[in-house]
């Protein structure tokens, strides 16, 4: 169960749709409810401790159950430690069980699994935020930010609904996830992991090694990848360098049969995750026939393509390929910041958002102001300001009439970096 439970904190950590994954300590009380008459803890602990600059991650469970019928106890005492200098996955097991009847102690397990085909530390780091925006935000609880997903537990025979609460900083307060477990024994289990004291900063590196105590670890088997489509485990097992040709093939665009097959390739190699999110969304993959039937190098017919099917995981495909496959006109970088640097952002006390526009100026303020530098971009400003809240198809709109790849690039940005506020501004 540990594993199901790495995974579901693994992605966890990085469902937070459009915020840093950030170092952090949390040391708190697990709850777990099942639908099924099934011995839940008496007492159930769990530790966690994350290092992103080195992306290195540590998990420790406490777990007493107590069965007062049969007089039986059970204590179990689980560890796991990722690091991706070492690609190694190690995790310990202890358990003791105190009966009337005198049981033999099971001796305790070291197993670590090898993730050969992992990238280096940093790539890892990059993508495991790429993977945080493929999360919903949702409306704010007892003053903290509450974000949502939805993916399968191979390993558990079922799926998981998971919300992740953190405060204005992301680090991680509370941990809510009901996982419904199919097959010969279905079940649901509620589970909650909460600790309010919870701290930014890389806990000590020493609990990152793997303790000579431990004895001799033995290598397992990676299990065998999950055949699925849901874009949160794809893009996970992609930045975990386990992801098949398989689990990608099916789900990128076919480029031989769009308008500009070099432009294509190139967005499939260097923004996956945003496409493989685009395709997963029924709204977004409604655009794709459109946008690949585009003629190339026109950003008026992709904008259009955007305004018909208005989704903020189609800017950030735009956004994503336009930056990172230059060769148009249309997409080329801006050679320099300096004259932008001095640009006016906006007032934001005539926008219809001012919390949003307030957020994007801090967090976007190079993608404004290249826009605001930029006539064609510049001249959205005023249609995108006096859209409602939350209207993302009046953003489409405006950004159909005024057409640019800095546009999509801001659309993208505060989209992104400011959820649970009303919209966007530019």
């Amino acid at each position: 169960m540990m594993m199901v439970r790495a995974t579901v904190v693994a992605v966890g950590l990085v469902s937070a749709s459009s915020f840093e994954i950030v170092s952090q300590t949390f040391k708190g009380n697990l709850t777990m409810k099942y639908s099924t008459p099934v011995p839940s803890p008496t007492i159930a602990m769990v530790e966690l401790g994350l290092d992103m600059e080195a992306v290195r991650g540590y998990m420790n469970e406490y777990i007493v159950i107590e069965m007062p019928k049969y007089n039986i106890t059970s204590t179990t005492k689980q560890i796991m430690i990722f690091d991706a200098a070492t690609k190694r996955a190690t995790m310990y097991t202890d358990t003791h069980v105190e009966s009337p009847q005198p049981m033999p102690k099971t001796p305790a397990t070291c197993k670590y699994f090898e993730f050969a085909n992992l990238p280096d530390a940093a790539s890892v780091g990059k993508c495991m935020q790429d993977v945080a925006a493929l999360a919903k935000p949702e409306a704010p609880e007892d003053g903290l930010q509450k974000f949502s997903m939805h993916m399968p537990v191979p390993a558990a025979q079922g799926d998981v609904d998971e919300f992740v609460y953190t405060d204005k900083d992301f680090v991680m307060k509370k941990l809510v996830a009901d996982i419904t477990v199919t097959g010969a024994h279905p079940m649901t289990i509620h589970e909650e992991m909460t600790d309010m004291n919870s701290k930014a900063g890389a806990p000590d590196s020493s609990v990152f090694v793997v303790p000579a105590s431990w004895g001799t670890c033995e290598k397992q088997a990676l299990p065998p990848m999950p055949q699925t489509s849901n874009p949160v485990v794809k893009s996970f097992l992609h930045c975990m360098g386990m992801a098949s040709k398989a689990l990608t093939a099916t789900a990128l665009p076919d480029c031989s049969k769009t308008a500009c097959p070099a432009k294509c390739q190139c967005g499939t190699q260097k923004c996956p995750s945003q496409i493989e999110a685009c395709l997963a969304d029924k709204s977004c993959a409604a655009g794709e026939e459109c946008a690949n039937a585009c003629p190339c190098g026109s950003m008026a017919c992709l904008a259009a393509c955007a305004a018909k099917h208005p989704t903020a995981k189609g800017f950030a495909v735009l956004s994503c390929v336009q930056t990172a496959c230059p060769g148009t006109a249309e997409s080329a970088l801006v050679a320099s910041f300096a004259k932008t640097l001095a640009t006016d952002l906006p007032d934001c006390s005539k926008t219809a958002c001012p919390a949003k526009c307030q957020c994007g100026t801090q967090k976007c303020p190079s993608q404004i102001e290249a826009c605001l530098a930029d006539k064609s971009c510049a001249a959205g400003e005023e249609c995108a300001n006096a859209c409602p809240c939350g209207s993302m198809a009046c953003l489409a709109a405006c950004a159909a009439k005024h057409p640019t790849a800095k546009g999509f690039a801001v659309l993208s940005c505060v989209q992104t970096a400011c959820p649970g506020t009303e919209t966007v501004v530019v």
